[in-house]
């Protein structure tokens, strides 16, 4: 894994068999190339929001985050946000999507990835939308069925929104 972050201002990105490509100009001229793909940058962008924290006694956050990829390439990020009411509760990946919806109007979603502190791996359960996420994605836009959801980082296993509800009451309407 690479931290973008200390080659800021030195890189340009570029697609170079599918594959997001960094290229890094040295002071001599010479240059390096980090490749990272989609999921990878998807994880670096999740994983800065991760820093668990209780923000009042009935409300704790950051321990679940997110990140989605729009149908343009857009990125955005959220964290789950949990209360004593659970009723209030917001997952990381509604979060994700309504920071979308809110500073892009887009409700398309190509990819999203959430963890808690590691990447998702296939054994966890912490990387699958709940239902209410499930059913808030769909609703979001119906093309959403098709969105690659992160089952397993290692292996870049994953899974579509449509396979995990196949017979959504919405496709009827």
């Amino acid at each position: 894994m690479v931290n973008l972050n200390v080659y800021q201002g030195r890189l340009q990105k570029y697609i170079y068999e599918k594959k997001l490509v960094w290229k890094m100009a040295s002071s001599k001229g010479l240059r390096r190339h980090i490749l990272m793909d989609k999921w990878e940058i998807l994880y670096t962008k999740a994983q800065k929001e991760y820093s668990p924290r209780e923000v009042t006694p009935f409300i704790y956050a950051h321990n679940v985050v997110s990140a989605l990829e729009t149908e343009d390439g857009k990125i955005f990020t959220g964290f789950c946000i949990e209360s004593c009411s659970g009723v209030c509760n917001l997952c990381a990946e509604r979060v994700a999507a309504l920071n979308m919806f809110v500073n892009s109007g887009q409700t398309q979603i190509k990819r999203i990835i959430t963890f808690r502190d590691k990447a998702p791996a296939e054994k966890e359960s912490s990387s699958m939308p709940c239902g209410a996420c499930r059913e808030f994605l769909m609703q979001l836009d119906i093309k959403n069925k098709n969105t690659e959801i992160l089952v397993d980082y290692e292996k870049r296993k994953v899974i579509t929104l449509e396979q995990l509800i196949p017979n959504w009451w919405g496709l009827s309407r």
